[in-house]
C-alpha cells in the first residue's frame, strides 16, 4: 500500500488476531508504532492486547498498558475492558480488579465480566462479594450475570445461595 493510515494498520493487526496469528499481530503493532509513526487508537490497542492475551504474554501486555497511558487512552472503556481481560487471562486477577475499580463508566457488561473473572480463577468468595456490590450499585443484572453466578453456586453446591440469587432478580 502506498499510503497506510490508522484504519489500514488497525485492520491488519485485528485481522492477524482473528486468524490466530497473535505473534504477527504484535510484530505489526510494533512496526506501526516505531517505524511508521502512526498513532494507534482504542481499536488498535484492543487488538494488540488480545494478541498478548492469546500468547499469555503478560510482559507485552504491560508494555501496551504503559503505552496506553502515555498516549492518553487510559480513560477509554473499550481499552479498560481489554486491559482487564488481558490481566485476568494472563493470571493477574488483582491487576484486573485494580483496572476495573478505576473504570469510570462501568456497565452491566464490565461488572459481569469482572465477576466471572473471579469465578474462573476459583476465587468464588470475591466473585460473590463483587456481585453483592453490583446489586448495591443500583444496576440491574442481565441473564449472563445470573447464569455465571448461578453456575458458581452450583460449583459451590450452595442451594441456599442459589435461591438468594434467584430471588434477587
Amino acid at each position: 500500500m502506498p499510503e497506510r493510515d490508522n484504519f489500514s494498520w488497525t485492520a491488519k493487526v485485528s485481522g492477524y488476531v482473528r486468524h490466530d496469528q497473535p505473534d504477527e499481530a504484535l510484530e505489526l503493532f510494533r512496526v506501526m508504532q516505531r517505524y511508521e509513526g502512526i498513532k494507534c487508537n482504542k481499536f488498535t490497542v484492543s487488538s494488540a492486547l488480545s494478541a498478548s492475551t492469546a500468547i499469555q504474554a503478560l510482559g507485552i501486555g504491560k508494555e501496551i498498558h504503559c503505552h496506553v497511558t502515555r498516549i492518553g487512552l487510559d480513560l477509554d472503556a473499550v481499552v479498560w475492558s481489554s486491559l482487564c481481560d488481558m490481566y485476568a487471562k494472563c493470571g493477574n486477577i488483582d491487576e484486573a480488579r485494580y483496572i476495573f475499580d478505576k473504570t469510570v463508566d462501568r456497565d452491566v457488561v464490565s461488572w459481569t465480566a469482572m465477576i466471572h473473572r473471579y469465578f474462573e480463577d476459583g476465587r468464588r468468595e470475591e466473585g460473590f462479594a463483587l456481585f453483592s456490590d453490583f446489586l448495591k450499585s443500583g444496576m440491574r443484572p442481565n441473564e449472563f450475570t445470573f447464569a455465571g453466578v448461578l453456575n458458581a453456586c452450583a460449583v459451590e453446591t450452595s442451594e441456599d445461595l442459589g435461591k438468594q440469587v434467584e430471588w434477587g432478580s
